[in-house]
């Protein structure tokens, strides 16, 4: 996005609310470095992680169907952000209708997303989904692989758990699983594993994303 079209970047440390859920919406953010959490905040104080935001994504998107955010976006490491106002879609949408394509493309990726995750959430056990959740996070920093990789996760047992919907404690038997099977290794916040093995684990569908479908770049004249 046109940094002419962006308000002030903004360095905030972990656990900062970047917004949170009742706020007014006066737009979005791009993330720019870091790592966010979109989360909404239950009654009896929990919470439920909904996605990890990762460098490049647009944060807080769903909310502005609403006057009111309903998601908080915290800082899980030290992020730098940008503030983009909702005007701006607007300018957007006059003199760069590719963009907004693209924009709306990124958006049913992270529904197709999002679906994967709530079907796995009703109908497979807590280690696959595990399992999906470290695939998932390695094909959107990295693309698909071959091989034993490695990823970094700046994540704790406890944000695992808000994410999974399961306890911290249960999170702990699941990496004590996955280490035994040889489907991991772990040193702290690294993890190494082989997604091909950890694929079949886990169920997770195998998608080919569309990233430049024809539609959006006709040919000369037929625009």
């Amino acid at each position: 996005m046109s940094e002419q079209l962006r308000g002030p970047v903004q360095d905030l440390p972990r656990h900062a609310r970047i917004r949170r859920s009742g706020d007014r919406v006066q737009g979005v953010f791009v993330l720019l470095r870091g790592w966010v959490f979109s989360s909404v905040e239950l009654p009896n104080g929990q919470r439920q992680i909904l996605k990890v935001h990762l460098p490049g994504d647009i944060l807080g998107a769903p909310s502005i169907v609403l006057p009111r955010a309903m998601e908080t976006l915290s800082a899980a490491t030290l992020v730098t952000v940008a503030p983009v106002p909702l005007s701006a879609f607007g300018v957007l949408q006059a003199e760069a209708p590719r963009l907004m394509a693209s924009l709306f493309l990124s958006s049913q990726q992270e529904r197709v997303m999002l679906s994967d995750r709530l079907a796995a959430v009703g109908r497979t056990p807590a280690a696959q989904r595990f399992a999906a959740l470290l695939l998932q996070l390695h094909d959107r920093l990295a693309g698909p692989a071959t091989g034993t990789v490695s990823l970094h996760v700046p994540l704790t047992q406890e944000d695992f758990a808000d994410l999974l919907g399961i306890t911290s404690v249960h999170v702990n038997r699941i990496l004590r699983q996955l280490l035994s099977a040889g489907l991991i290794a772990r040193r702290q916040y690294d993890y190494t594993f082989d997604p091909e093995r950890l694929r079949e684990f886990s169920g997770m569908p195998r998608r080919e994303w569309i990233r430049n479908p024809a539609w959006l770049y006709p040919a000369p004249g037929q625009a």
